[in-house]
């Protein structure tokens, strides 16, 4: 006689149902989609690395999630009791640098747009590269539905403290996860109807979006559809301070970029007041 696997359903944030759409809108454009790199110069031991991947799903529920659609086609997060993963290993030890750059930039993109299947757990996945005998790339893929950039951080740390505690032979030291499902919980049991209220107040008078005083081509046919990407680079000395500001602030990346547009709207709208969304 089989054993059914236990499972658990909860409702989605606004931030999470927001990934939700915009994800199934356009697949394959690479929306929410985080990849962590990260180097290892030393000889690594893979068994116990997988065992710490393990691990860390086993702690966090939130990693094991996937979605579903509900009556009326609501999402629906599913907690799934367990969920296999496996680390993917690549050998690039047998090429130059050069085309280890040039494949590993490839690989990056392809992965980017492969995206995840919502309805499928686990929303992330994990490959690690051997580019010497003590030189390892590793890629950390998830959806971002499942932490954002502060949790990241606790997760990677925690990541490695299981693989030391497994390769030392001890049990590893880490406290109690917190649960993320009481939040939910209480999002749950808001009046959103007087939220809606306090940002009508607030909003009242603006009937249009914010305009940008700037001379741009005029064309007469609609913006395209789609997720366009533009790309600009910064110097390892300005995005050290950068990370810097936001440690220093308890924010994020993200965050500091959004502030730096609403700047720029300040300073090019022609009017008093102006809201950013």
């Amino acid at each position: 006689m089989s054993k059914s696997v236990k499972k658990t359903f909860h409702p989605l944030s606004e931030i999470q149902k927001g990934m939700v759409f915009h994800t199934l809108k356009y697949p394959g454009s690479g929306l929410y989609i985080q990849q962590l790199i990260g180097n290892f110069h030393e000889k690594l031991d893979i068994s116990a690395f997988s065992w710490a991947i393990k691990r860390l799903l086993q702690r966090y529920a939130n990693l094991r999630i996937h979605i579903t659609f509900g009556q009326e086609g609501h999402p629906i997060q599913v907690v799934n009791q367990r969920v296999a993963i496996r680390l993917r290993q690549r050998k690039w030890d047998r090429f130059c640098s050069a085309s280890q750059d040039k494949k590993f930039e490839a690989f990056l993109e392809k992965d980017r747009q492969e995206g995840f299947n919502l309805e499928q757990a686990p929303l992330m996945r994990m490959k690690l590269f051997r580019l010497a005998d003590r030189h390892y790339k590793f890629v950390w893929t998830s959806h971002h539905l499942l932490f954002d950039g502060h949790s990241r951080v606790i997760l990677l740390k925690e990541l490695f403290a299981l693989y030391h505690s497994k390769r030392q032979g001890h049990p590893p030291e880490l406290p109690n996860p917190p649960s993320y499902w009481p939040f939910i919980d209480w999002l749950s049991s808001q009046d959103f109807n007087a939220h809606k209220n306090v940002w009508q107040s607030r909003l009242q008078g603006f009937e249009a979006p914010t305009p940008l005083t700037l001379e741009v081509p005029q064309t007469s046919s609609p913006p395209p559809e789609k997720v366009c990407t533009y790309s600009f680079s910064c110097s390892e000395t300005f995005t050290a301070q950068l990370v810097n500001l936001c440690d220093k602030t308890t924010t994020t990346l993200n965050t500091l970029l959004l502030a730096s547009w609403a700047f720029i709207l300040s300073r090019y709208s022609d009017n008093l007041r102006w809201y950013l969304a």
